[in-house]
This record gives structure tokens, C-alpha cells and sequence, in this order.
């Protein structure tokens, strides 16, 4: 196990702040009022980006002998997810998500709980990132389906489909590194 006492305390905290972050991003995606209350989930979403940096500094701080860099990826990856509220001009084309995005939210949710667990077991992380692969291709299903066709911008949907899927990539590669 490469995670010592003080250092798994601080990955926990950093896959809680990850697993916020996530949320906050799949609540814009999700709720009918983000653009009248932008400014509330705006504001939600910093504080979220806050606890996130301060938890990957600590991580940074305390990791002097040990390269971060997998969370930092992860971070930087979970950032880029959120950037579909601002190239997406059309809100309709997120109802027709709604339920794929559900799912994918959960499975994020799953997942980073079972990577922040007092006791990991790299089995349930695993069980939950393939699920989310199930999860991405019904999303990619749809995109193929439905919004290659009807939305404005289809292009961004695949852009965030390859972000999911590299996200799931990078979270398989911490997990084998430091819990299988």
C-alpha cells in the first residue's frame, strides 16, 4: 500500500473534494434553472474548485517522494467536464441527457466513495468504473442516435464523452498503481 496513515486521510479528503466538484457540475447540467440562478451554482462551483486545490496542495505538500501527478490528471480532467455548460447553447439537448447524466453522476459518486473508503477494495472500484463504461457508451449510444443530428453543437457532446472516458481511464490507472 503506498498510502501512509496521514497521506490516505488526505487522498480520502481529495476524492471527496473531486466527488463535489463532479456534482456540482452534473447539478448545472441537470437542473431547468441554472441559467436564472447561474450565479448560485456558479458560486458552488468555486467553493467546490477551492476545497479541490486545497486538498491536492496538501496532497502535493505532503507527497514530496511520491509523483501526484495521476490526481493532478484527474483534476484537471473533472475540470474540463464542467466546461460543457458553457459550450452547449442549447438547454433542451441536457433533457435529453437527463438520464444517461443521472447515472453517470452516480457512478462518478460510487466510484470516488469507493476510492476514498477507510478500507479500499480495489474489486468495488473496478465494478464501478465499468459500470460507468456502460454508462458512457449509452451516453455515446444517444449522442450517435439523437444529438449528432438535433444539437447545435454535437461536436462538444463527443468532446465530453472522451473526457468521461479518458477520466475513467486515468481513475483505473491510480487504482492499479496504488490499491491492486
Amino acid at each position: 500500500m503506498l498510502f501512509k496513515p496521514r497521506r490516505r486521510y488526505w487522498v480520502a479528503r481529495y476524492f471527496s473534494a473531486l466527488n463535489s466538484l463532479q456534482e456540482q457540475y452534473f447539478f448545472c447540467y441537470l437542473e431547468q434553472d441554472y441559467w436564472h440562478e447561474r450565479h448560485l451554482y456558479e458560486w458552488r462551483i468555486y467553493h467546490a474548485h477551492q476545497k479541490l486545490f486545497l486538498a491536492t496542495q496538501k496532497l502535493r505538500s505532503i507527497n514530496k517522494t511520491h509523483d501526484i501527478s495521476c490526481f493532478e490528471h484527474l483534476y484537471e480532467l473533472t475540470c474540463s467536464l464542467g466546461h460543457l455548460r458553457f459550450r452547449m447553447s442549447d438547454r433542451a439537448v441536457f433533457e435529453l441527457c437527463k438520464n444517461e447524466f443521472l447515472r453517470i453522476t452516480q457512478l462518478l459518486t460510487t466510484t470516488l466513495h469507493a476510492a476514498s473508503a477507510r478500507r479500499v477494495k480495489a474489486t468495488n472500484v473496478f465494478q464501478s468504473l465499468e459500470q460507468l463504461t456502460a454508462a458512457v457508451f449509452d451516453l455515446e449510444d444517444l449522442w450517435q442516435g439523437a444529438l449528432r443530428v438535433t444539437a447545435p453543437e454535437p461536436l462538444v457532446f463527443l468532446f465530453f464523452i472522451q473526457d468521461l472516458n479518458r477520466w475513467h481511464q486515468s481513475m483505473l490507472a491510480l487504482v492499479k498503481a496504488n490499491y491492486a
